[in-house]
């Protein structure tokens, strides 16, 4: 059996969560780092004491000191490299104060963080169904995802979005998964493909009609679905995945051409 367009749903799933609950937390984090860090600004810079902090004086190197070290040995190459290493850190941390500067990187963490929740994002939605744009050239796209308490879903063979109309040319993989309410689903003949695990799950579907269009039907496209009773296969297909009709323990009658 092949779980891999069911593996990168659940995996779809589980980031999207996790990068929603991190991101809420770090907004929270930072809002309230900002608030602490301005209301200890005046302290730390000595204000209310109506002076600054006092500082040690800068050295200045005199011609005896570089004749001096001349003379010394080399020394520990790492030890020098660390210290130029804090030499720079300290001047970039003067240069942005160390609040603004955590800040600043508790920003750019959730800004990453956020990326895996925009590799899993649609493109548009329209009645229940999101839809993912496969090229703008050709104005072609996929049904991408669906709100879970559908029960009867009509697919339409194009959509229009800002002002652009879209031809639905494919069933995405893990388009319909989980949804057990699902009893009905009507594709249209612009679809060419169905993909892996596109209804996974669906228990409650109990027919399925293919179009003549359709060519490919992906790994366990039909994993799962307990209550399809009969199927028809058209010529146009070519290839059907590994577990495509697995656990559909209803199915009676599977004509292939």
């Amino acid at each position: 059996m092949h779980h891999r367009p069911v593996a990168r749903q659940k995996c779809r799933n589980i980031v999207i969560f996790c990068s929603e609950t991190v991101n809420i937390s770090l907004l929270i984090f930072i809002f309230a780092l900002t608030v602490v860090v301005r209301h200890c600004a005046p302290y730390r810079n000595g204000a209310h004491a109506g002076k600054q902090r006092p500082f040690p004086a800068p050295h200045v190197s005199r011609p005896c000191d570089v004749a001096e070290k001349r003379n010394e040995p080399p020394g520990d190459t790492n030890q020098n490299f660390n210290d130029m290493l804090t030499l720079r850190i300290a001047k970039h941390s003067s240069q942005l104060g160390g609040g603004k500067k955590l800040i600043a990187l508790l920003a750019l963490l959730a800004f990453l963080l956020s990326a895996p929740q925009a590799m899993f994002a649609y493109d548009f939605s329209q009645n229940g169904l999101d839809y993912d744009i496969l090229s703008t050239e050709d104005k072609t796209c996929e049904v991408y995802d669906c709100s879970s308490n559908l029960s009867t879903v009509v697919i339409p063979s194009t959509v229009v979005n800002n002002g652009t109309t879209y031809t639905v040319t494919s069933i995405g993989g893990g388009a319909f998964y989980g949804c057990s309410g699902l009893t009905a689903i009507q594709i249209p003949s612009s679809v060419t493909s169905i993909g892996g695990g596109a209804f996974y799950g669906c228990s409650s579907l109990t027919a399925v009609e293919i179009p003549s269009s359709v060519t490919s039907i992906g790994d366990e496209a039909f994993y799962g679905c307990s209550g399809l009773t009969a199927i028809q296969i058209p010529n146009s297909v070519t290839s059907i995945g590994g577990g495509a009709f697995y656990g559909c323990s209803s199915l009676t009658a599977v004509e292939i051409p």
